[in-house]
């Protein structure tokens, strides 16, 4: 992370006091720092304790910087306990001892040095920590079960001895490689070797058991599930074991117990291995549902071509048993909302009727500052920069407010990046500004009866030569339907002096509808999916289903619904759908698909046209 200003909690703050200050989508007139646009209500008082605790911080790191004595340092360390700690109840007894080694480590420095010795506070804490160290309670016998080092428990005997987390990189452990050790360079005999000890330290537990060993390690990769080998020593033990047996495969069987992934596996309730059990009642009805559930189908070998097959999946609990009970009627429908639910109907259905948000909040800083910013970044990048070119503002101060931008990328790189993305902006502001010449500045109000249901809402951009809608935003699939459901809007509702027309002007593609025949009829059809989509998840996806029409084949839509290794992922893989359509995902491009596509999409496939219109050249 380059040095700046940026990066300090300082300036961060300075961004969020701006942003509660200043109303949304304002520039500040005072300093480059952006703005953050949501500060309001309960996020305004969460502030006012941030900003206590880096007041804290500040003047915790000016006293931590200077020479005190102990009596001192123990006023400020349990001062520090007190304001930036609160303790669960059974961290109490934890923190007690660590008030108690700051008191007893006070109370040697000023015994031994005085009260007018002056130390830094690295010295005082490395104090305290060698203290808690000596303090740590050992593996001694206390008739229960006790927790310690594998070498504090050498040389006792214990009832029951288990060795936990004995993986094949863990132990023996490796001594760590020193650039100047002397030893590893040129050993000799009776040099003390860390591996050779570990071993013994295993030999020794295994004698001191008396009824039971037992050892336990990660036998499957994280990442691949695959197998994980144990320690060299139990693997050591496990062979020693075999060869003294007179039927190995039925020892090792006996030996070793495998467990399943997952808590809710029916092995822990089917009695198949009575060492396999669980006291969780609750998770039994999950077992049983999941063993009775059908598998899900794969897609015909004759369409799969040279797409990646979906891998095959445990079998799935469907989310919807059935449709839910319609909404109740609340007036029209707005155009917005019909143009957003044919963008993400699966999305719409469960987070609208559902309220179920799969956004994960509170999520973990990256450890590294990447060089680029992902999709979501960048679409806000754009945003910004196009609202400061929009304002006048001059490339140099533009710049420098989109570096203050959290999304910003960091360095020289990040600098070139958006160097090279304002040069693009100010290039697209220009276009769309020749486009937009001569449209009205107030927007039409609208309210239609379909026959399906009233729809309403507001078509802006409009102007003799029809209507222009522009995005810097990468345009595809979703820029299509979305202006077309536009336009069959424009097209019913035929504004007096308004071209039926709609042009689109993205960054990278341009395309415009003509004036639309029966656009009322092609609403009304939509309006009836609208309303049955939100009893249950509809099969209409916008990349499968223009690849449908625009081949009318099938196997062009599993294409883009399955995804490749040679392209995007598929559309298959947005969470969202994956949700709602989780006990058959392959299934979902059948012939429901292909009806509502044909009568949604084919009509839009026909009307569309590349490039600008003359009337918005």
């Amino acid at each position: 992370m380059p040095e700046g200003a940026r990066h300090t909690l300082a300036a961060s703050l300075e961004s969020l006091f701006l942003g509660y200050t200043l109303p949304a989508g304002a520039v500040s007139p005072v300093t480059d720092a952006w703005l953050h646009p949501e500060i309001e209500g309960r996020l305004a008082f969460q502030l006012g304790g941030l900003w206590r605790f880096a007041r804290e911080l500040r003047a915790l790191r000016t006293s931590l910087a200077e020479k005190h004595g102990a009596a001192y340092w123990q006023w400020v360390l349990l001062a520090v306990l007190d304001d930036f700690f609160a303790p669960e109840a059974d961290e109490a007894e934890e923190l007690g001892r660590l008030r108690a080694a700051i008191g007893e480590t006070a109370s040697l420095a000023l015994q031994g040095a005085g009260a007018d010795a002056l130390f830094p506070f690295e010295v005082f804490r490395l104090a305290i920590e060698e203290r808690i160290g000596a303090q740590a309670p050992g593996a001694v016998p206390s008739g229960r079960v006790t927790f310690g080092a594998m070498a504090g428990l050498r040389g006792l005997p214990w009832r029951l001895i288990c060795c936990i987390g004995l993986d094949h990189a863990a132990f023996p452990a490796s001594p760590p490689e020193l650039e100047f050790d002397l030893m590893a360079a040129f050993p000799r005999t009776g040099d003390r070797r860390l591996r050779s000890e570990q071993r013994n330290v295993f030999l020794d537990l295994l004698l001191a058991a008396r009824e039971a060993f037992y050892v336990s390690y990660s036998g499957r990769g994280m990442r691949d599930d695959r197998v994980a080998p144990p320690s060299v020593v139990v693997e050591e033990l496990v062979d020693a074991l075999l060869r003294a047996a007179r039927a190995p495969e039925d020892a090792r069987r006996a030996l070793i117990v495998e467990h399943p992934l997952q808590a809710f596996s029916r092995r822990y309730f089917d009695g198949s291995d009575p060492r396999l059990f669980s006291y969780r009642a609750e998770l039994c009805g999950t077992a049983q549902a999941l063993a009775s559930a059908p598998r899900r189908a794969q897609a015909p070998a004759d369409e799969v071509d040279d797409v990646e097959e979906m891998p095959v999946e445990s079998p799935r609990i469907p989310f919807f048993r059935g449709p839910l009970n319609p909404p109740a009627d609340s007036g029209p429908v707005a155009l917005e909302d019909l143009a957003r639910f044919f963008l993400r109907p699966a999305e719409f259905v469960l987070w609208r009727r559902l309220g179920l948000s799969l956004r994960i909040h509170g999520n973990a800083l990256e450890n590294e500052d990447p060089f680029a910013p992902d999709f979501e970044a960048g679409l806000r990048l754009r945003a910004w920069m196009l609202r400061l070119i929009e304002r006048g503002l001059d490339p140099p101060e533009i710049l420098a407010r989109m570096q203050s931008h959290p999304d910003a990328p960091a360095g020289r790189l990040g600098e070139i990046e958006l160097t090279e993305l304002l040069d693009r902006a100010r290039i697209f502001f220009e276009r769309r500004a020749r486009a937009a010449h001569g449209l009205q500045d107030a927007p039409f109000e609208f309210r239609i009866d379909t026959g399906e249901g009233l729809l309403s809402g507001t078509l802006g951009g409009l102007g003799a030569a029809g209507m222009l809608r522009a995005s810097f935003a990468p345009s595809g699939a979703r820029a299509r339907i979305e202006c077309w459901v536009h336009h069959l809007a424009l097209c019913a509702v035929a504004p007096p002096g308004i071209a039926l027309r709609t042009q689109f002007l993205g960054e990278l593609e341009c395309f415009h509808f003509e004036s639309a025949a029966g656009a009322r009829e092609r609403l009304a059809a939509m309006l009836r999916a609208f309303r049955a989509g939100q009893c249950r998840p509809l099969p209409f996806f916008p990349r499968a289903g223009l690849a449908y029409v625009a081949k009318n084949d099938a196997r062009a839509a599993r294409k883009v619904w399955m995804g490749s290794n040679r392209s995007h992922p598929g559309e298959a893989d947005d969470p969202w759908i994956r949700l709602a359509f989780r006990e058959d995902v392959s299934g979902a491009i059948g012939a429901e698909f292909e009806r509502l596509t044909r009568e949604i999409l084919a009509p839009l496939r026909v009307a569309l046209k590349d490039g600008i219109h003359a009337a918005f050249a």
